[in-house]
């Protein structure tokens, strides 16, 4: 538990290490900071962390990963206070599967470089915004495992590309009730893989294309059944699948949308 004061580590912050490991951290206030990674569920542990207040830093490129590990889980509740890392991973391992959860109801949760959801194969990686702001340079919803992000208040901020379903593998799905998810690069709706986008309220702002189903084998599904959905021009079904269904809602392309391009 910390509430005030400051905790420097010159390596790895981990809570819940190891098969038979849980741990817990409870922070208030003050500043905790890893020269290296913080862990939350390291190698088959389970751990959490619990921010109502205060600063969680780290400077490694490693950053934060919720979920690290054969069978690890993490999750995180964030209801105040800030994190900023370089790098945030949400369930990340190669073979048996780790499990993440990131709920941010309040503060601000910065990632200078990028955020990804479920990075590999048999990962399961998941976001709820609830209020606070999420800023990201990038994001990965489904990188090679499965990802999902549901936004209901609050803002999520990508000051470049947003991806859904990046490789083969990986299955992304976003869903935006809510708040305002401010993209200043493009959305990419099924990269490679799956992916699933779904708008029913709040609004969604893309300053350059949404592109859906980019690449053979990628199949992209969207939605927009109310809100506010506005994008410089899109890209339906480039070289993959896509599916996309208007029952509601002001959707708004300033450029050109070229559906089946090839």
């Amino acid at each position: 538990y910390m509430a005030g004061g400051s905790l420097t580590a010159s390596n790895d912050v981990s809570a819940g290490s190891a098969a038979t490991g849980n741990g817990a951290i409870f922070m208030s206030g003050g500043d905790l900071f890893s020269t290296n990674s913080i862990k939350i569920g390291d190698w088959g542990g389970v751990g959490s962390l619990d921010l109502r207040g205060g600063t969680l830093r780290c400077w490694s490129n490693g950053g934060m990963i919720v979920g690290n590990g054969n069978g690890s889980t993490g999750t995180v509740f964030m209801s105040g206070g800030s994190i900023v890392v370089p790098n945030m991973t949400v369930a990340n391992t190669a073979t048996k599967g780790a499990w993440g959860t990131v709920v941010l109801g309040g503060g601000l949760l910065t990632c200078t470089n990028s955020l990804t959801f479920g990075s590999s194969v048999t990962n399961w990686g998941y976001g709820v915004v609830t209020g606070g702001t999420l800023q990201v340079a990038s994001m990965t919803v489904g990188g090679n495992g499965y990802g999902d992000l549901a936004l209901s208040n609050g803002t999520v901020a990508a000051t470049s590309n947003v991806t859904l379903g990046n490789s083969a593998t990986g299955t992304g799905s976003v869903s935006v009730a809510g708040g305002l998810m401010h993209i200043k690069g493009s959305l990419y709706v099924g990269n490679n893989g799956r992916a699933t986008l779904v708008v029913t309220g709040g609004e969604l702002m893309i300053s350059n294309s949404l592109s859906c189903a980019s690449a053979y084998g990628a199949t992209g599904s969207m939605a927009f059944a109310g809100g506010r959905v506005l994008s410089k021009g899109g890209e339906w079904g480039r070289t993959g699948i896509a599916q996309v269904d208007i029952s509601g809602g002001t959707n708004t392309f300033t450029g050109a949308v070229n559906i089946g391009v090839y």
